[in-house]
């Protein structure tokens, strides 16, 4: 484990130990990205409960307590945390260098951080929305830096920005959704094929559906969408 692992984090990583062996703590870890992936569209995805007891079937009943006891710990960080890449560093720590389909790696907040900097703040202010676009999302973070900086800022970012994310790596669009969810930010998180031409899976937080943001989309021809990685107004 990397020695400058926050404490909080590092309770968690221990934690994943609970099978003694039986499953490698990575593959717990994903386990739990995609049951926090179902319960939080279990409202929106008929699915998504079957999915989610398949899962669960894989533990044994003793097992289930602990596993609900790291889901658990992990939505409260986000609770009690400014905006930060929670997710994403506990998987980094507990799976290394995560390699993505096309050897991506993840982002440090840091850099998200200054990137958002760039942005025209005036602009978004006089708008009634954002659409900010990553083409390759990876773990969600530039879009959290973004909200973070304008948060930072003064500018609610849960009504001046909307996410637009795609990705190639499942587990990626998941923490992706996980994180724009839980800090309440409105999006829409595209899983594409490897050839990134064919739309695999389609998500979109609580937050887009409880702000009725698709009635606020039907006039995005009208609303910027800046490329974020490119800083290009399209």
């Amino acid at each position: 484990m990397k020695e400058d692992i926050k404490m909080e984090y590092k309770e968690i990583i221990g934690l994943l130990e609970f099978t003694n062996g039986k499953y490698r703590n990575i593959d717990i870890l994903k386990d739990i990205i995609f049951i926090l992936t179902l319960l939080m569209n279990d409202t929106f995805d008929r699915t998504a409960t079957n999915k989610y007891k398949k899962i669960m079937e894989k533990y044994e009943k003793s097992e289930l307590n602990t596993l609900k006891i790291i889901m658990h710990k992990i939505v409260s960080l986000y609770e009690e945390n400014e905006i930060s890449d929670i997710l994403g560093e506990i998987f980094e720590a507990v799976g290394g260098n995560y390699r993505l389909l096309d050897n991506r790696y993840f982002t440090p907040m840091s850099i998200a951080r200054v990137m958002a900097s760039s942005l025209n703040l005036e602009e978004i202010r006089n708008r009634e929305f954002t659409t900010i676009y990553d083409a390759e999302c990876s773990n969600g973070v530039m879009l959290l830096g973004v909200a973070k900086y304008l948060k930072e800022k003064g500018i609610d970012y849960k009504e001046k920005m909307y996410a637009y994310a795609e990705e190639t790596d499942i587990i990626c669009a998941y923490i992706t959704y996980i994180q724009l969810t839980l800090y309440d930010i409105p999006g829409r998180i595209v899983l594409l094929n490897k050839n990134r031409d064919k739309v695999c899976i389609e998500l979109y937080t609580i937050r887009h559906y409880l702000k009725n943001w698709n009635e606020k989309l039907k006039d995005n021809r009208e609303k910027m969408r800046l490329d974020l990685k490119n800083n290009k107004k399209r």
